[in-house]
């Protein structure tokens, strides 16, 4: 598996499914076309003809999406790895295609909020300059058509005594840089 997911990564694919409900992901500090949205549209599109060549988070979005309109079942994702490996990025990818039918507005209001949470959670660190120091569960509550109702984030901060002391390669929370800002 590892010397598949190091042959994909050298050819800009960072996307590597295993089973339909494990994918994972490789960092790979650049931007790529694989974020873009006519790759959502391409990745949408294989999994409404039941296609297998798109490994991608999006694709994972739409599965999970399929499987709350058609079987009615509660689902969970979640995002796990290193500081810097891009959890956060690949969360605001995984959205996408969960909200490109809904409510503009809301919509809106899950991305802003988000873009809140990161203004005041995130932080430089010794491996990245702009880690979510926090942990956020978003839940999102569909009616039978698949449409988004609702929103609710948890959010759990999870280094309070940054406030008062880092490390010397490390900073405070991006938001108070700006309070105190001249």
């Amino acid at each position: 598996i590892l010397h598949l997911i190091r042959t994909r990564y050298l050819s800009n694919t960072i996307y590597t499914s295993v089973g339909h409900n494990i994918l994972i992901a490789v960092n790979p500090y650049q931007s790529l076309y694989t974020c873009s949205d006519r790759m959502m549209t391409e990745c949408v599109k294989e999994n409404e003809t039941g296609a297998r060549k798109c490994d991608h988070v999006f694709k994972l979005s739409e599965y999970i999406r399929g499987r709350i309109i058609n079987s009615s079942v509660h689902c969970s994702v979640i995002f796990s790895g290193e500081s810097g490996s891009g959890k956060t990025e690949n969360s605001k990818l995984f959205l996408k295609p969960l909200l490109k039918h809904r409510d503009n507005s809301l919509e809106q209001k899950i991305f802003h909020g988000n873009f809140v949470l990161e203004c005041l959670g995130n932080a430089k660190t010794s491996k990245n300059n702009n880690s979510s120091r926090f942990v956020k569960l978003l839940k999102l509550f569909f009616d039978k058509s698949g449409n988004l109702e609702s929103a609710h984030v948890d959010s759990l901060l999870l280094e309070k005594t940054r406030v008062n002391f880092q490390s010397a390669d490390e900073q405070n929370f991006h938001i108070l840089y700006h309070v105190f800002d001249d």
